[in-house]
């Protein structure tokens, strides 16, 4: 903002817009926001989508994990040769770690940046 002039008229001139006592804004004020892209989030709505975007993920990785782990318990880690069941074990770790990376970003885990206590 650029300082007002020292010369009178200039002043009268700069000021005449301002007007004392003028309108002020009511409480919860949004004539100013156009879009609310970077407006802070209330900690309801934010809690609310975390457990949508969680729901959504139980009903995708969580239960494809309980699945695999679910069908080791019953077969074993070894097939009736004897044989270790690569594929399956492979498919449960990258299950595993598919849900750990997504908690994580989610801050549902001790490790992950925004943490909560």
């Amino acid at each position: 903002m650029s300082p007002t002039s020292r010369d009178p008229r200039k002043r009268a001139r700069q000021l005449a817009n301002l007007r004392k006592g003028g309108i002020t804004a009511p409480v919860g004020n949004r004539r100013a926001v156009k879009h609310g892209g970077y407006a802070a989030v209330a900690a309801d709505r934010l809690d609310a989508k975390a457990r949508e975007v969680f729901a959504a993920l139980a009903a995708d990785v969580l239960c494809r994990l309980d699945g695999m782990c679910d069908c080791l318990a019953r077969c074993g880690v070894d097939d009736a040769k004897g044989v270790l069941r690569v594929v399956e074990l492979d498919l449960e770790r990258r299950l595993r770690a598919e849900a750990a990376d997504h908690l994580d970003s989610l801050g549902m885990t001790p490790r992950s940046v925004n943490w909560r206590e």
